[in-house]
């Protein structure tokens, strides 16, 4: 992870964790410290246990947001744990035991160390420096608005760049269930089928999230309790959804091939909407040329 971050570093300002980055101390990153009798320092999301040799007894989170899962490949509940908490056996937290407990752990990368094109208003890193270390007055945070990158008020009352890249992860592919996807895919594959046999296979526009034609949707407008951290809009893919779905989708809109699209919907509610093929998710296969999450 910190290798490969620092070649995003020297090579462009755009990518970069600190412009002008030499070495790999000025790189960022997630660290999660989990002890079995013996120091184990995660800088990346691991699937499994099995760097473990004995039971956990301790978590130290040294920097970032962890995900940490009962089940191994980042299935099963969850629990977040962030920079600064430190979970020990015995401490009478209740959320030490399904801590301590955990099969996988995944490190968040998106809104944290990269903010997402067009949703720069969602970063919620640590960082309290500009691009170039100059510290933020009052020891405020860099911030984004909408459209417009991650920046701090420094010394004097300039308004400062703080360098902080852009997220691959959650733009370029979803990571996870895709809850956190803000990528720009608006159409859906819909295949007919007679007897189990795809009988044609078609493109379909997605519905706006803000319209109630050609499906009515309550609970999930962009203006509805609780969808805001789901990032609706316009008629991009999306998962406001995850206890029903597993990645992107969205309701099936009729302003591509219309007559096929509509044709299908009328064949009941359960046709109303479709998971997007073309959001990939993030795997080291798929993006070889990115560090990815697994």
């Amino acid at each position: 992870m910190i290798t490969l971050m620092l070649k995003a570093v020297v090579s462009t300002q755009s990518t970069g964790y600190r412009h002008g980055a030499v070495s790999r101390t000025e790189c960022e990153g997630p660290g999660l410290l989990v002890n079995d009798g013996t120091d184990h320092n995660l800088v990346d999301s691991r699937a499994d246990r099995s760097f473990l040799t004995g039971d956990v007894v301790r978590v130290t989170v040294l920097d970032g947001e962890w995900v940490l899962f009962s089940e191994a490949a980042y299935q099963g509940s969850s629990v977040t744990v962030y920079k600064g908490e430190v979970y020990t056996k015995g401490d009478g937290n209740n959320k030490t035991e399904d801590v301590l407990a955990a099969a996988s752990f995944y490190a968040v990368f998106p809104d944290v160390y990269c903010y997402i094109q067009d949703y720069e208003h969602e970063y919620r890193g640590a960082r309290n420096t500009d691009k170039n270390g100059v510290p933020c007055v009052n020891n405020t945070y860099c911030r984004g608005s909408d459209r417009e990158a991650p920046s701090c008020e420094i010394a004097g009352g300039d308004t400062s760049p703080c360098g902080v890249p852009k997220c691959i992860w959650d733009y370029k592919c979803y990571s996870l269930n895709g809850v956190g996807y803000r990528g720009d895919v608006t159409q859906v594959t819909v295949n007919t089928t007679k007897w189990i046999v795809v009988k044609d296979s078609f493109k379909c526009a997605c519905q706006s999230w803000s319209d109630d034609f050609p499906t009515k949707h309550p609970g999930t407008h962009p203006s509805d309790k609780g969808m805001d951290k789901f990032g609706l809009r316009g008629t991009y893919c999306r998962n406001p959804l995850p206890d029903k779905f597993s990645e992107p989708w969205c309701y099936i809109g009729n302003t591509l091939n219309h007559d096929k699209c509509e044709s299908y919907l009328e064949k009941g509610p359960s046709y109303t909407t479709a998971t997007c093929e073309q959001a990939k998710k993030c795997t080291k296969e798929e993006f070889k040329e990115y560090f990815t999450q697994e």
